[in-house]
């Protein structure tokens, strides 16, 4: 997240980040600095991933199991390359999947960090 002296102030209220556990400590201050809000617009996420953060039920339905979802994406993160179950997505085809199936009402998924901060944007 880089911005120039002219657009700083354009974007300054409008930019959110979202880092997972691994990010630098440096680079978060950085993004502490350049935001007006920090504590509002900036997220770090307690796991290293965004797979841990996607509703368990659709994990499910793509994986075809009832496992937990920390099952799942441990299991689909250890794999090179990625699968679970016998079934291989790369992340990207497995985000994509996710939105297809994403529903309103998965935002009120208990003690899920990363949709209670989507909430407040």
């Amino acid at each position: 997240m880089r911005f120039n002296s002219t657009n700083l102030a354009v974007y300054k209220e409008k930019v959110f980040v979202i880092a997972d556990k691994q990010t630098k400590n440096t680079s978060v201050r950085l993004w502490e600095n350049l935001l007006s809000s920090p504590q509002k617009q900036l997220k770090v996420l307690n796991k290293n991933g965004i797979e841990y953060y996607y509703p368990e039920r659709i994990l499910q339905s793509i994986f075809n199991c009832k496992k937990s979802r920390d099952t799942i994406v441990e299991g689909y993160l250890r794999s090179k390359p990625n699968e679970f179950n016998n079934i291989r997505l790369s992340k990207i085809e497995l985000s994509k999947k996710v939105v297809e199936l994403l529903d309103t009402n998965d935002m009120n998924e208990k003690n899920n960090e990363f949709l209670d901060f989507l909430k407040t944007i």
